[in-house]
């Protein structure tokens, strides 16, 4: 089970047109032993692997930036162009890679990620909008869960108008924007062959816990203001660019969601899976 979480640095609320946040989800996963590995990959997979992803060159350009110069090492390329770069951070062994922007590049290619390496846990970044209207600039928020804004019915009103055709179920029980009524997800996790509906992918509780700790460790004053970690909270993903104010407003009154972004549910679902 791939697990997430997501550093994110807010620059405003949703109250005027579009809220930029750098984004960075951290993902743990377990049970990598029951996907069969090629023996290179089997001594790896005594010690732990950590992915490093991003969504676009230039984020993970962002990164590699302030990489330290031991951490310069050899570049794997995949069948399918994928590059993987092997590095090692803190002692730390890691692969980092691109996902390719919105759900399905960042499924796609999570999913190649995890089939070809043993990685045990996965950060995601990226760019992302802010939600929350009362975080500021500068802040670093760790969700605890993900969950998909876009996966909904979009129904008709009724014939008289004053109401819409709910769809079978009633949705999620979320308030509605409109006409979209937000469903949960139906998945199945690899070997258990009983499909679930989940409204959220759920981080790691012992990778959240960790956030938790350093949170106050981490949180000092920076250049342009002062660093605030805030671990909890929602975050909502979809393939849709969302800089509409009043649909995030919707995204923070139904989901309590904090940032909203094109990629990490996907990758949340993948690694659950």
């Amino acid at each position: 089970m791939l697990n997430h979480r997501c550093w994110t640095q807010v620059r405003r609320g949703w109250g005027s047109g579009l809220a930029m946040v750098w984004v960075m989800g951290l993902m743990g996963l377990c049970g990598c032993a029951s996907r069969p590995v090629s023996p290179d990959e089997r001594g790896m997979s005594l010690r732990p692997l950590y992915g490093i992803a991003a969504a676009t060159a230039e984020e993970m350009a962002a990164l590699e930036s302030i990489l330290p110069a031991e951490a310069q090492e050899a570049r794997l390329q995949s069948r399918s162009g994928l590059v993987y770069r092997r590095v090692t951070l803190d002692g730390r062994h890691c692969i980092l890679f691109v996902t390719g922007v919105s759900v399905v590049n960042a499924a796609m290619n999570t999913q190649l990620a995890l089939d070809r390496l043993p990685i045990t846990h996965l950060l995601l970044l990226g760019a992302a909008g802010g939600v929350n209207p009362s975080r500021e600039a500068g802040d670093v928020v760790v969700p605890k869960a993900w969950a998909h804004h876009n996966e909904a019915a979009y129904v008709n009103p009724t014939p008289g108008g004053q109401g819409w055709e709910v769809p079978p179920g009633g949705g999620m029980g979320l308030p509605n924007f409109g006409m979209v009524f937000p469903e949960a997800v139906p998945v199945q996790r690899l070997g258990g062959g009983v499909t679930v509906t989940l409204p959220v992918f759920e981080a790691d509780r012992g990778m959240v816990a960790a956030a938790t700790k350093v949170a106050g460790d981490i949180a000092t004053d920076q250049p342009g203001g002062s660093l605030r970690v805030i671990p909890g909270g929602t975050g909502v993903s979809g393939p849709a660019f969302v800089a509409n104010r009043e649909y995030r407003a919707w995204l923070f009154h139904a989901w309590r969601a904090e940032v909203v972004d094109l990629e990490s549910a996907a990758v949340a679902q993948v690694c659950w899976a």
